[in-house]
């Protein structure tokens, strides 16, 4: 039988009802087994050991009612998230080429109109430096020489806003989000404050060396639980 045949029958024969309930009862029962279990001597550490024992036990017939549907299911739901990657993956492409493409024209559109808008200003502000040395020569000229003297010192007025149309189009249905990301080029000079202790790797020290190594700053826990042996 196909893997696909194996699907069908599976995704069509679900675990039998009853077998779960019974199944998930029986769990229940046995937490509050071991939360009313109090370890204090042989006998009832010896009980501990009984409720893992029956743990071991259910979770195998658990899984024996449970993991052939998973198995299924997750054979089914690969096959279709494998071809939906498939099928989308040159429109993710196509998306991310055209979007490159965009963002490097627009900002080098954005470079030229700021350009362009900045040589309008000058121009602009050349025309009211050109406007205050005429009332100026006229002042002088009049006589009026203080207030001639005063409007050279006094700030030139500002130039009037310039407003330089955008040839960036606003596409409908369409905006464009900045999103601002850090790059770490000196590790280094980071602020200790930004750091995160590698977890893993510490983990990693504590199984290998078994605490006898000390690292700094870092206290190693010896963690003990119990494991089943298969009969």
């Amino acid at each position: 039988m196909g893997s696909s045949e194996t699907t069908d029958v599976m995704l069509a024969n679900p675990p039998d009802a009853g077998k779960l309930n019974r199944a998930q009862q029986a769990t229940l029962s046995m937490l509050q087994q071991a939360d009313a279990l109090d370890v204090v001597d042989e006998a009832s550490c010896r009980m501990g050991g009984k409720i893992i024992t029956l743990c071991a036990d259910m979770t195998r017939d658990i899984k024996s009612l449970l993991d052939p549907g998973i198995a299924a299911a997750f054979t089914f739901h690969r096959t279709l998230t494998g071809q939906r990657s498939e099928y989308l993956a040159p429109l993710g492409n196509a998306r991310d080429v055209a979007d490159r493409k965009m963002g490097d024209w627009r900002r080098e559109q954005r470079a030229w109109e700021d350009r362009q808008a900045a040589d309008v200003q000058k121009r602009l502000m050349a025309d009211v430096k050109e406007k205050r040395d005429a009332e100026v020569d006229l002042l002088d000229k009049a006589g009026r020489t203080e207030e001639a003297v005063a409007r050279i010192d006094a700030p030139l007025p500002p130039a009037p806003p310039v407003n330089i149309h955008s040839e960036i189009p606003k596409i409908a249905g369409q905006s464009v989000r900045v999103t601002w990301k850090a790059s770490v080029v000196d590790p280094a000079s980071v602020p200790r404050d930004w750091c995160i202790p590698d977890q893993k790797r510490l983990d990693a020290h504590a199984r290998a060396t078994r605490g006898a190594v000390p690292v700094r700053g870092v206290q190693f826990v010896p963690i003990e639980t119990t494991a089943q042996r298969r009969a």
